[in-house]
């Protein structure tokens, strides 16, 4: 049986690691991750919500486990072998937080942030197969603590950090509340963090076995290139 590290354990040991270590190491590509998609079931229309769920409820960072399975798999999980992960590693978490009668709701909020998360991770290897930049990393812990998705790199040496969000009136709203915290960012030449909202609107959509999913695509990779030469 495979042993892996507690849920306190993944976040000191995941949180400085670059995806160069272990993203990239799959050897994936952004055609890779679409086939997973397309062949995959996501589930996430009718799920059970409580505002206990929502609002309420603080539970283990849901970054955290996608990323972990992608170090410990080396690949990128479908919807399903993320949240069978997330179960499995916080199984007594949730045991000892979740009401019973709350279960299908927490199954729900789990189901909903992997679309996010497969969002995010697909436009990082789409930016790094543009080679239009001299490195594309993530971070977790600029993630959780920074609000920052992805850093780039460009050619003239600029480093820019991106925040990947759904342009709906919730996450508006929240930008103007949380902005990405600069303070956290330690990296000195850091030019700006460009906030790059996805328009549901004019996204590229990837059918999968159930429901489709919306992606960053060539238009917001457009509309990042104009943002850059802003700054540059």
């Amino acid at each position: 049986m495979k042993t892996y590290l507690s849920y306190d354990e993944i976040l000191p040991f995941l949180g400085n690691l670059s995806s160069e270590k272990y993203i990239d190491t799959t050897q994936l590509n952004r055609v890779d991750l679409e086939k997973l998609l397309s062949t995959s079931i996501l589930d996430v229309t009718n799920k059970a919500r409580s505002d206990e769920i929502e609002k309420f409820l603080n539970p283990p960072s849901f970054v955290a486990i996608f990323y972990y399975y992608i170090y410990v798999f080396q690949k990128v999980p479908t919807q399903q072998q993320y949240r069978d992960f997330y179960y499995e590693i916080n199984s007594e978490w949730i045991g000892q937080n979740v009401k019973e009668k709350l279960l299908p709701a927490f199954e729900g909020r789990v189901a909903r942030t992997y679309p996010s998360l497969f969002r995010d991770i697909h436009f990082y290897f789409f930016l790094k197969e543009t080679g239009s930049f001299n490195r594309v990393i993530y971070k977790m812990k600029y993630d959780l603590s920074g609000k920052v998705d992805i850093f780039i790199q460009t050619k003239r040496n600029n480093w820019f950090g991106i925040q990947l969000r759904l342009d709906t009136k919730n996450s508006n709203y929240f930008a103007k509340e949380r902005k990405p915290h600069r303070d956290v960012v330690d990296i000195p030449v850091l030019k700006a963090i460009i906030d790059l909202p996805l328009k549901l609107s004019n996204a590229r959509s990837i059918k999968t076995q159930k429901n489709d999913l919306k992606v960053y695509s060539n238009n917001e990779y457009m509309e990042l290139l104009n943002l850059i030469r802003k700054y540059e």
